[in-house]
């Protein structure tokens, strides 16, 4: 979640921290309708005594393969790949959605019964298939 994603039941509570040459903030984001406890995000910094060199001129947009004006996306309930992750590890949907309580170890006795361990992988493991090798004549 990021500050962009927040919405006006959101509270964002930042703490910045100096020790030293070490500037820390830390990120408190509670929100009571996504998240069922408090996020937690820090992130650590120090200065770099080399001053930063010019990266290049700015970036120019060019065509990527979608018409102007287009949007590539999939109405809410037709994402054929929804349930991939699901499907591929026998996971139950609710799992994958996270939450608090899946991060737990006692949560596996919760879905036990539901969940299907899939068959050991022993080639190519959840990388996709191959192409099929090239006719010769």
């Amino acid at each position: 979640m990021s500050a962009a994603d927040s919405r006006d039941e959101t509270t964002i509570t930042a703490h910045f921290i100096r020790q030293n040459d070490i500037l820390t903030v830390l990120e408190i984001i509670e929100d009571p309708i996504y998240l069922t406890e408090p996020e937690l995000i820090s992130k650590s910094f120090q200065p770099d005594p080399n001053p930063m060199s010019p990266v290049g001129p700015p970036c120019v947009a060019g065509y990527e393969g979608v018409p102007e004006g287009k949007v590539p996306h999939f109405l809410p309930g037709t994402n054929p790949a929804i349930d991939e992750l699901t499907k591929l590890y026998g996971i139950p949907r609710e799992a994958t959605l996270g939450g608090a309580e899946t991060m737990y170890p006692e949560y596996r006795k919760k879905i036990r019964d539901r969940f299907a361990r899939p068959e050991k992988c022993t080639q190519n493991c959840g990388a996709p298939a191959a192409p099929p090798a090239p006719t010769t004549r």
